[in-house]
């Protein structure tokens, strides 16, 4: 019995030891990701190559995936309870527009694509990532050249549209609100030759029809997004064929994009292709 006794003892203190590491963990990263969210923000009102090195930090931290899924669900609960995390999402998207209208404005210059993803630059790498995201994503649906792809919330560049179409040569639809974003996309998309497989509409997300697509693209920042699925739920072509891919985030990723929360009566989940080391977004299949 005093062995048992020992055992317990000397298992429950060795559970106490690592509970208290992980809390310990949890909260350096929580702090020093405080911290690189206010540098962000400092950053933010003293221009673009401040704000891009203050990114480039923070991401290296966000993105580095050395804690364990329960430490990532304490730092995010605690980022959410005290703004952080909103916070941290609404600086990240100015900064995503600085690098699109940067890459807008290269490609205008030079009509392809391959010339712009060798490098260290950041116009290279963020090509890359996506690049990367949208091979993910063609193996995961299985898209190829017969399909009909809609992209919900393409903004000003459309690079998954242009990679789905380059990869697989199929057939893509974009949607985007506004109208300056909408004709941008369309100046990229003739410069680079692919005006006979993407167009742009200038449309509402939530509204527009999709029955005519076997593959439907759900944007991250595409909202209103429960809206936006209770439209694919009504109006997506009759039959199995049909896959929906959803793009949203998980564990410190959440501090760059927010997660997508939606609910739908017609598709079940089918798969997912998760973030890891450079990629932001995470990619869910329903079919």
């Amino acid at each position: 019995m005093a062995y048992n006794t020992e055992n317990r003892d000397e298992s429950s203190s060795r559970l106490l030891s690592e509970e208290r590491l992980q809390k310990n963990i949890t909260l350096r990263v929580a702090a020093q990701i405080n911290e690189g969210v206010s540098r962000l923000q400092e950053a933010t009102d003293n221009g673009p190559r401040m704000n891009h090195q203050t990114i480039i930090e923070l991401d290296h931290l966000l993105l580095s995936d050395f804690t364990t899924i329960k430490e990532q669900e304490g730092i995010v609960k605690q980022a959410r309870s005290n703004d952080v995390l909103s916070i941290s999402q609404g600086l990240y998207i100015p900064y995503e527009t600085l690098l699109e209208e940067a890459f807008v404005r290269q490609i205008l210059q030079s009509p392809n694509i391959t010339n712009h993803l060798d490098g260290s630059n950041v116009t290279a790498n963020y090509l890359n990532r996506y690049f990367n995201l949208a091979a993910n994503e063609v193996r995961l649906a299985g898209i190829n050249k017969d399909d009909k792809v809609l992209f919900l919330g393409s903004g000003p560049f459309p690079i998954t549209a242009i990679e789905y179409a380059r990869q697989t040569g199929c057939q893509v639809d974009c949607v985007e609100h506004y109208d300056e974003k909408a004709e941008t996309s369309r100046k990229v998309i003739r410069q680079l030759g692919y005006e006979d497989q993407i167009r742009v509409h200038t449309a509402e997300c939530q509204s527009f029809d999709p029955s005519w697509h076997s593959v439907i693209l759900v944007g991250v920042l595409a909202q209103p997004k429960q809206d936006i699925f209770n439209n694919l739920d009504a109006n997506c072509k009759d039959g199995d064929s049909t896959r929906i891919l959803a793009r949203t985030t998980k564990g410190l990723r959440q501090f760059i994009y927010p997660p997508a929360k939606f609910q739908t009566t017609r598709f079940s989940f089918q798969g997912i292709n998760t973030a890891t080391h450079d990629q932001a977004l995470s990619t869910i299949l329903l079919r």
